[in-house]
């Protein structure tokens, strides 16, 4: 799996998407490692607390900060947030915050990658300003 899309109000913008970012894709059945995707999705959706960890994600085209930010990012707990300064730091590159924050900007796993549980400092999840992820 080299992305995640949720889908547009329309599925002709949600095919237009895709086709921007991959031109070379074509509708298939899903193998089983989408299905695993699609299905914990689904649960996350309607509230259940899937596990992600048996889907494989192609990271090929991925930098490699960005994959150590992602392979973090999962070990988060969920109910749990961390700051880009403390995935940082645990990474052992305590100054890359900024690198931290464009990583979990331009994640293409939403929600396999919980991003959503990375905040930049002082903010919190009832805050109203936007969030990346």
């Amino acid at each position: 799996m080299v992305a995640v899309q949720l889908p547009e109000a329309r599925e002709i913008d949600t095919r237009r998407r895709i086709f921007q970012a991959y031109p070379d894709a074509r509708e298939q059945q899903p193998p089983l490692n989408t299905e695993l995707a699609i299905e914990g999705i689904v649960g996350l959706l309607q509230g259940s607390d899937p596990d992600f960890s048996d889907v494989s994600l192609d990271a090929g085209g991925v930098p490699a900060f960005h994959r150590r930010v992602y392979e973090h990012t999962c070990t988060i707990p969920r109910g749990e947030t961390r700051t880009y300064h403390e995935i940082a730091k645990a990474l052992g590159a305590s100054s890359a915050a900024h690198s931290v924050a464009q990583a979990i900007a331009r994640n293409p796993y939403m929600l396999i990658v919980p991003c959503h549980r990375v905040l930049e400092a002082g903010n919190t999840p009832t805050d109203s300003r936007p969030t990346a992820g």
